[in-house]
């Protein structure tokens, strides 16, 4: 491959290579949602070897559907019941099996509480959100993780930007891997996501920070989501879907190589991330690239959130998509040998919201002329005053 054409198959193709390379020998080279109940599993409870780029094959994940809750409109007080049927997919030969079950709920949009639910029937769930105050506006979502730490979990409220991890919902958690096995700085370990009428947006957090490598000595590093869609793709192959990617770097490079980028006429975009279609890639690069995702992102220190819009996943009436996070890089400015890294587990995402009102009205708070309580009582202690001192002066005259 000549030079003219090596950074747009660097910053376009990189991860689309790693979809064919799975195998790949693996080398080195905040305003948090306050959680009260910890969802998902504690890493030492899971039994099994290190796998640092494996998970991309474990393509079976739990499927959500039949949400119930009852009562409807519970008393101020009364615990609800929530329901919800979880299966597997089939996707592959492996028999992975659903883990834990779980629903999140908030009553005040920040706070995220969990509770378990347990096995109340061939493959129903059950368990309960305990009782909330008169006027509660109680928001849940389900989540589950299988065997293989996949995880499907609902999208209950919108995202807004700028997005942060109070904001959005977590997703698949990954291992910590060893630093001479994966780089701190491409090690996921957990993952976010949200939405809103156009957008789709990701989070994640690595070990070390989010950075774009070396220049010289050369090591580019990329980090990336791979999305399908059900209702546009086939299955869950790994030369099917859109690869969203971000490349801290991109801009550096993109100076580097100006004049042979000018030549192929493609301008890397100042966000520093792509979107690309990766069957239509394989055919012609440039319309492999999905220009119309508009995507942008801003990493802090160890901790990533993006965007881009959804339309870029095409018509999607089944209400959910699936998503898994890749790290790579590449060690040479003259040849194109991407090194797969990382891969965290796959997260199914529901688009869809529960939620109930308990009976009755909020509990009032006293005010006066919209003062508040402090406010108030410094009122009353100068009523205090002034009265105490007409007395004084009445008894004076």
């Amino acid at each position: 491959m000549n030079r003219t054409h090596y950074l747009l198959y660097l910053l376009i193709l990189l991860f689309a290579g790693l979809v064919f390379m799975p195998g790949a020998a693996l080398a080195s080279g905040d305003d948090a949602p306050v959680v009260l109940a910890q969802y998902g599993e504690e890493e030492e409870e899971w039994e099994e070897e290190e796998d640092a780029f494996g998970g991309i094959m474990h393509t079976s994940l739990p499927m959500i559907s039949d949400v119930t809750f009852t009562p409807a409109q519970p008393e101020a007080g009364q615990p609800v019941t929530v329901s919800c049927k979880v299966v597997m997919s089939e996707q592959e030969e492996e028999e992975a099996t659903v883990k834990s079950v779980q629903a999140g709920y908030t009553s005040d949009g920040k706070t995220i509480k969990y509770v378990d639910l347990a096995p109340a029937g061939e493959d129903v769930y059950s368990g309960t959100i305990p009782g909330q105050p008169a006027g509660a506006e109680v928001t849940f979502f389900i989540r589950a993780v299988d065997t293989t730490r996949n995880v499907a979990t609902e999208i209950p409220f919108k995202t807004t930007w700028p997005a942060s991890k109070a904001n959005m919902v977590p997703g698949a958690v990954d291992i910590d891997n060893s630093e001479d096995i994966v780089p701190d700085d491409l090690d996921y370990m957990d993952t976010y996501f949200g939405y809103d009428d156009e957008n789709l947006y990701v989070g994640f957090h690595v070990q070390g920070n989010v950075t774009g490598g070396t220049m010289d000595p050369p090591y580019i590093q990329v980090y990336g989501a791979k999305f399908t869609n059900p209702d546009t793709d086939q299955g869950e192959g790994l030369m099917v879907g859109k690869l969203v990617i971000y490349v801290p770097m991109g801009k550096e490079l993109a100076e580097k190589f100006k004049e042979e980028l000018d030549k192929v006429g493609f301008k890397f975009p100042e966000s520093r991330m792509g979107v690309i279609d990766i069957q239509k890639i394989m055919s012609n690069p440039k319309e492999g690239y999905v220009e119309a995702a508009a995507p942008e992102g801003k990493a802090d220190g160890g901790f990533f959130v993006g965007r881009f819009k959804k339309v870029a996943l095409g018509d999607n009436p089944s209400g959910y998509v699936r998503g898994i996070f890749l790290t790579a890089a590449n060690a040479s400015l003259d040849s194109f040998m991407p090194i797969p890294l990382n891969a965290t587990p796959y997260t199914q995402l529901y688009f869809r919201s529960n939620g109930y009102t308990v009976a009755g009205a909020p509990a009032a708070v006293a005010t006066k002329a919209g003062l508040s309580e402090k406010e108030q009582k410094r009122l009353k202690y100068f009523l205090i005053f002034l009265a105490a001192v007409g007395i004084t002066a009445a008894v004076t005259d």
